[in-house]
C-alpha cells in the first residue's frame, strides 16, 4: 500500500465509478479501501498472481494499520 501514489486513490475511485456504486464510507475508509485494492492489483501483476486478497473482517478490521 505504500507504493500507491497520493494521486492514484482518486483516479482509480473515478475508474470504478463508472461500473460501481460506492456505499457508505467515511472519506479514510475509502482511501483505505481504495489504496489496498490498487495495492493488491499490483502485487498480482508484479508476482503475476492469478488473484490475491485479504481479509479485512479480523478483530481490528480496517483500523490496522500495520497494513500499510
Amino acid at each position: 500500500m505504500q507504493r500507491v501514489t497520493p494521486t492514484e486513490p482518486a483516479t482509480f475511485e473515478n475508474q470504478l465509478s463508472q461500473t460501481f456504486k460506492f456505499g457508505q464510507l467515511s472519506p479514510e475508509e475509502k482511501e483505505f479501501s481504495l489504496r489496498a485494492a490498487m495495492a493488491i492489483q499490483k502485487l498480482v501483476k508484479d508476482m503475476r498472481l492469478a488473484c490475491a486478497a485479504f481479509n479485512s473482517h479480523g478483530r481490528d478490521g480496517l483500523k490496522d494499520r500495520k497494513l500499510g
